[in-house]
């Protein structure tokens, strides 16, 4: 993933959750197209979101740039992304 990408469009929407009680979870988000690559969002005790994949994740996530974007700033659905496909969950 272009660290630029990640820096200025990830990894601040994701931080802003870090106060919210969520149960202990590894995610690893692959993104293709705009901003292509990989990264984790993880609460182990502690908030992380890190542009590197996580080789013990509870789970992945394959998303495209554009629509990762469109669901950060609130233009898309996650669930109806996922329902037509372009959000896929593993």
């Amino acid at each position: 993933m272009a660290y630029e990408f990640f820096e200025t469009h990830v990894k601040p929407e994701f931080e802003k959750a870090a106060g919210a009680k969520l149960p202990k979870f590894a995610i690893q988000v692959n993104v293709a197209g705009n901003g292509a690559g990989v990264f984790y969002v993880a609460n182990n005790g502690g908030f992380s979101v890190e542009p590197f994949d996580y080789k013990d994740s509870s789970g992945q996530v394959w998303v495209d740039g554009d629509d990762l974007l469109d669901i950060i700033s609130g233009k898309a659905n996650p669930t109806a992304l996922y329902a037509k496909g372009k959000v896929k969950i593993h």
